[in-house]
C-alpha cells in the first residue's frame, strides 16, 4: 500500500510536484489525442455514425487548436457524403469550408490542415463552387512538406499529391522518395 505524506510534512518543492503530476494527469484524462482522432478520421470515411461521435469528440475538446478545427471541419464534410437531401449536403459543405478556413487563419503552415481542405475540395461537385483553394494549398504542401518531420503524414500527403495527379513529373520523383 503506497501512502501519501500529508501536505504539511512535504516541501513547497514537493507540494509543487505533486501539483504539477496532477494536472498532467487530468490534462491527459481530458485532452484530445490526435492519433485517436487520425484513427477514426479514417473510419469515419466511410462510416457515419463514427463521423457522428468524432464530431462530438471534437467539440467537446477543451481546447479546440487549429489542426482540431481542420479535422473538425474534415468530418463536417464527410458528414456532405451521408446527407441525403441536397440543402443538407450543401450546408454540410458550407461548414466545412467555414471550418477550414478558420483552421488555416489559426495556423497557415500546418500541413496536416492544408492537406485535409485539399482532399476535401478535390472531392467536391464543382457545382459547389468551393474549391477554391486547391491550387493555393498544393503549393504551399509543397513548401511545407520538405520541412515536415511526421514521416506517415509526409506519406500520406505524398501519395494522395501522386493518385489525384497534382504534381508535375519532377514533383512526382520527389513524392515518391517520400513514400519509399
Amino acid at each position: 500500500m503506497v501512502t501519501v505524506p500529508i501536505a504539511a510534512e512535504l516541501t513547497m518543492k514537493q507540494q509543487l510536484a505533486y501539483i504539477v503530476i496532477a494536472l498532467c494527469i487530468q490534462a491527459n484524462a481530458f485532452g484530445i489525442s490526435l492519433s485517436y482522432v487520425r484513427s477514426e478520421f479514417k473510419k469515419a470515411t466511410d462510416n457515419e455514425e463514427t463521423a457522428e461521435q468524432l464530431i462530438v469528440y471534437l467539440k467537446k475538446s477543451p481546447e479546440r487548436d487549429a489542426l482540431i478545427e481542420g479535422y473538425l471541419a474534415a468530418t463536417e464534410a464527410l458528414m456532405a457524403k451521408f446527407a441525403f437531401l441536397p440543402t443538407t449536403k450543401y450546408s454540410r459543405c458550407s461548414t466545412a469550408m467555414k471550418g477550414f478556413k478558420k483552421a488555416i487563419d489559426m495556423d497557415p503552415a500546418n500541413l496536416e490542415i492544408r492537406y485535409l481542405r485539399i482532399a476535401v475540395e478535390i472531392n467536391l461537385p464543382s457545382i459547389l463552387n468551393m474549391s477554391n483553394d486547391i491550387d493555393t494549398d498544393k503549393k504551399k504542401i509543397f513548401e511545407l512538406l520538405p520541412r515536415s518531420t511526421d514521416i506517415q503524414l509526409n506519406r500520406d500527403v505524398a501519395r494522395f499529391l501522386i493518385d489525384k495527379k497534382l504534381c508535375t513529373p519532377e514533383q512526382r520523383v520527389s513524392l515518391e522518395k517520400i513514400i519509399n
